[in-house]
C-alpha cells in the first residue's frame, strides 16, 4: 500500500487544489491523508467533484475555517469495511484488493491545548483497544512531540503532552517511520535565536506490520 499524508494548510485556493491532483496523478497513492483543509464539507464536495473524482472520500469539517481532515482512497485499490469519525481522526478499517488481511487505518490532526492532547491520546489507546487483532498505521500531525531531539529552540523541557505521546507510542508497540525530508515538519519562520522548529508530523506502524514486511 502506499500512503501520502499532508498538512495542506488550506485547500481553499486553485492553486493548491492543483498542488494536490498533480502529487496524486504522479505518486498515484492508495490513501491520502489530508489535515488542516480548512473547509466546509460543502466545499469539499466542490473540490472532490473537480479534481478527485477517481478517490472515494471522508471528511471532518472545518471549524469557521479552523482544521479539517480529509481521507481519500482508490477505490480500485481498497475497500472501506468501516469507519469512525471524531473531532481529531478518521479511522477506517481497510481491506487492500486481492488481500485476507485487514488494517486499521488512522488519519489525526490533533489538538493544541495540553489537556486536550492527553485526552485525544487516551481516545487513540481505545481505538486501538477495540481492534487490537489488526495491523495499525497512523499518521498525520498529532501537533506534539516524543523527545527533545524531536524540537528545535524554544523552551527545552518536555510538557506532559510529550511524555504522554512518548509512552503512547511505546505501550501501543508503534515503530515510528523515518523521515527523508528532514526531521522538523514545522517551524515559526523566524530566524536566529527566535526559531522553533518541531517534528509535529509523522507515520506510526505497527510493530508488528514492519516485521513482516522485514
Amino acid at each position: 500500500m502506499k500512503f501520502i499524508s499532508w498538512n495542506i494548510r488550506g485547500l481553499g485556493s486553485k492553486r493548491k487544489q492543483r498542488m494536490l491532483s498533480n502529487r496524486m496523478k504522479l505518486a498515484m497513492p492508495n490513501i491520502i491523508f489530508i489535515q488542516e483543509t480548512k473547509c466546509s464539507i460543502h466545499k469539499i464536495k466542490q473540490i472532490h467533484n473537480k479534481w478527485l473524482k477517481k478517490f472515494e472520500f471522508l471528511e471532518v469539517k472545518a471549524e469557521n475555517t479552523v482544521g479539517g481532515i480529509l481521507s481519500l482512497w482508490n477505490p480500485q485499490k481498497v475497500s472501506i469495511l468501516d469507519a469512525e469519525v471524531t473531532r481529531n481522526y478518521l479511522s477506517a478499517i481497510i481491506q487492500p484488493m486481492g488481500m485476507f488481511e485487514t488494517f486499521l487505518v488512522t488519519n489525526v490532526y490533533g489538538p493544541q491545548k495540553i489537556d486536550e492532547k492527553l485526552r485525544f491520546l487516551n481516545f487513540l489507546v481505545d481505538l486501538r483497544s477495540r481492534h487490537e487483532e489488526i495491523s495499525w498505521v497512523i499518521g498525520g500531525d498529532f501537533n506534539m512531540i516524543k523527545s527533545l531531539s524531536e524540537k528545535k529552540g524554544g523552551t527545552r523541557i518536555l510538557s506532559r503532552d510529550s511524555i504522554g505521546f512518548h509512552s503512547f507510542t511505546k505501550d501501543m508497540r508503534m515503530v515510528d517511520s523515518e523521515v527523508h525530508n528532514g526531521l522538523f515538519t514545522w517551524n515559526n519562520k523566524r530566524g536566529g535565536n527566535a526559531q522553533v522548529a518541531s517534528k509535529l508530523d509523522r507515520f506510526l506502524i505497527s510493530e508488528k506490520l514492519m516485521l513482516t514486511n522485514t
